[in-house]
């Protein structure tokens, strides 16, 4: 608009009439650009949600736990594989236990193998008893232990696995810092990727040793279900390592050192550890 128009009453009412418009324009669009945005944050996207773990029956096994059909063994058998899946091991153990110790409950087949356990130690320190003897006793308790681990579920399985994977793990961190990267000799004249080897191991060992001294047991049926299945890949990962495309021999060092940087730093674990 030109300065001489402006100068005309005409002008000035048109202005207004323009800019009153204008306005309400504005106010218009912006009005619907927010309620726009209020709708896109009322409008929740849905997210895919997790498969549920589902558990195999006796058939679908490639080697089939085997209990006496019809027997208290049997039952036992049936709920456990309706909470969980054995693995091969599992089955193992599970198919080498007397037929009288699969009739017993988790808790009771872990009261006997500490019950043995303890006789075993107290006839050690009495020095009162064979070889034999001592193996026997030994024995007995080892049977109950691999039994009660076989049919483990939930949270005593997560208790399980955890425990085993820090003994394993504190276990073989030991040798190989005692027989190779502590031996100054193997230092200076083992080949590169042999050191390098001994590094990554002691570097997953930590890693395990962290996470498994970290873990708290879920208080839900859902949450320690997936802590075994977090677990399992941990523990799959430790063999996989050995000899796998990501191997402690030719990967570089700071995969494995930054798996324990990443964990200490807050990564979830989910996006630390791949199958």
């Amino acid at each position: 608009m030109t300065n001489k128009t402006r100068k005309t009453f005409l002008g000035i009412a048109l202005a207004v009439l323009i800019l009153s418009c204008s306005v309400l324009v504005v106010f218009a669009v912006s009005d619907g650009i927010n309620n726009q945005d209020a709708a896109m944050e009322n409008t929740v996207t849905p997210q895919p949600e997790e498969a549920p773990i589902t558990f195999k029956s006796i058939d679908e096994y490639d080697v089939k736990p085997q209990a006496k059909p019809g027997s208290k063994a049997e039952k036992i058998l049936l709920d456990v594989l309706s909470r969980k899946n054995m693995t091969e091991r599992d089955v193992t153990k599970y198919n080498n236990t007397p037929e009288d110790i699969k009739e017993l409950t988790y808790d009771q087949a872990r009261e006997k193998q500490h019950y043995y356990y303890d006789l075993w130690e107290k006839a050690l320190e009495q020095n009162k008893m064979s070889i034999a003897e001592s193996v026997a006793l030994l024995d007995k308790s080892e049977y109950y232990k691999w039994y009660a681990d076989a049919i483990a579920v939930e949270q005593d399985l997560v208790e399980v696995l955890r425990d085993d994977l820090l003994r394993r793990a504190t276990s073989t961190r030991f040798e190989r810092k005692f027989y190779f990267l502590d031996d100054p000799e193997f230092v200076e004249t083992a080949l590169p990727e042999d050191v390098r080897r001994e590094i990554n191991a002691v570097a997953w060992c930590d890693f395990i040793i962290k996470v498994t001294e970290d873990w708290v047991v879920a208080q839900d049926v859902e949450g320690a279900n997936k802590q075994v299945e977090q677990l399992r890949r941990i523990d799959y990962l430790s063999c996989y390592y050995n000899d796998g495309a990501i191997s402690y021999r030719h990967s570089d060092t700071s995969y494995f050192t930054g798996l324990l940087e990443k964990y200490n730093s807050g990564v979830p674990l989910d996006d630390i550890i791949f199958w």
